[in-house]
């Protein structure tokens, strides 16, 4: 087997199986879209967590963190046994994200999972993407531009991507189709220490939402009646 030239450019793969819970599971016994992370969740964190999780000290406030920053998740509707187990493969790795000048702006791991049935049929995937950073209250203080020595992993990986901008996703410009017309409280256990929510948590909350709230013209939101994709950054959207 031939050495990686840069250990930081390591692909890690999983595959895994994850039982099923019934609360995870729609009238039409397939995965609920807010469900999928808890079945990609450890595909993407287990891995890593045995190279980075000496780092997460939070205790130490000027201790590296690798957020969860960036999330696409999506369901098949297709129907799954509830009694059964669902198998999770992923792949992920680091990458670093540049500025106009091709200095480096961010470090990031990226991970994707495909959750399928014991037939091989796809029941859903989650492409998820953390950042490394700092807990400071400046931001630029809160960069991390060279991968900590303990990780032994070198300085930086050799990949060059691109982290996903708000203004990218969404018309910023453009009218929303409805707004939340009541302050939304967040739980103290869904919050970093920068007052950051969890990403998973809105996705919940926005399916919920978006299900119960009218469209334009008064009659309930289609968006419940059609297959459900979420991205998030850190917010998240449900788009068509």
């Amino acid at each position: 087997m031939r050495r990686l030239v840069n250990p930081a450019d390591r692909l890690l793969r999983t595959r895994m199986r994850e039982p099923v819970h019934f609360t995870d599971l729609t009238e039409r016994q397939s995965i609920r879209l807010s469900a999928i992370s808890h079945y990609a969740g450890r595909s993407h964190f287990e891995p890593w967590g045995k190279i980075t999780g000496g780092l997460h000290d939070h205790s130490n406030p000027n201790g590296v963190f690798t957020p969860l920053v960036y999330v696409e998740l999506e369901t098949t509707d297709v129907p799954c046994d509830p009694h059964g187990r669902v198998e999770v493969r992923g792949e992920s790795r680091l990458a670093r994200t540049e500025d106009a000048t091709g200095a480096i702006r961010q470090l990031i791991r990226q991970g994707r999972h495909t959750i399928l049935d014991s037939h091989g049929t796809m029941l859903g995937r989650a492409l998820m993407v953390n950042v490394f950073t700092r807990y400071h209250v400046e931001p630029a203080s809160r960069r991390v531009t060279e991968l900590p020595p303990e990780l032994g992993l070198g300085t930086v990986p050799s990949r060059i991507t691109e982290l996903v901008e708000m203004d990218s996703m969404i018309d910023l410009s453009r009218e929303p189709d409805f707004a939340e017309t009541q302050v939304h409280v967040w739980h103290y256990g869904d919050t970093d220490p920068n007052r950051h929510v969890n990403g998973g948590t809105y996705v919940r909350t926005m399916d919920a939402y978006i299900a119960d709230s009218p469209a334009p013209g008064g009659t309930r939101s289609e968006a419940a009646l059609l297959r459900p994709r979420a991205n998030s950054l850190p917010k998240t959207r449900l788009s068509r």
